[in-house]
């Protein structure tokens, strides 16, 4: 991933708070989701938001941003307990791959806490 993209990925809050909402929904359903009934979940989960949009921006932004922060840190991710991660044939291929680095970064986090707690 480029500097840039980690660059955008750090501030997709503020693209989210100013975008249009029906907009984004549109875009987010099209971009997430091939099939009709993927379409439709995530069309579900996003209209929740309706009257939360700047709630829904801040977790996001946050989400991007801990994907960014696991990108750039590139560290030698090991899962040494069962994960298990799904990705269609229908899902978006980039939604998969920010899917997987999500899951690291969380292992390696409950791993820092756990072990902060010993």
């Amino acid at each position: 991933m480029s500097a840039i993209e980690i660059f955008l990925l750090k501030r997709t809050e503020p693209i989210y708070r100013y975008y249009p909402w029906k907009l984004l929904i549109k875009s987010g359903v099209k971009g997430v989701a091939e099939s009709e009934y993927g379409r439709a979940l995530m069309e579900k989960m996003m209209v929740y938001y309706n009257d939360q949009k700047q709630r829904f921006a801040k977790l996001v932004g946050h989400g991007y941003r801990m994907l960014a922060d696991a990108i750039e840190a590139d560290l030698p991710y090991e899962i040494k307990c069962p994960a298990l991660l799904i990705c269609s044939e229908k899902d978006n291929f980039t939604y998969c791959i920010a899917k997987t680095f999500l899951l690291r970064s969380l292992m390696v986090l409950y791993k820092a806490r756990k072990e902060s707690f010993l």
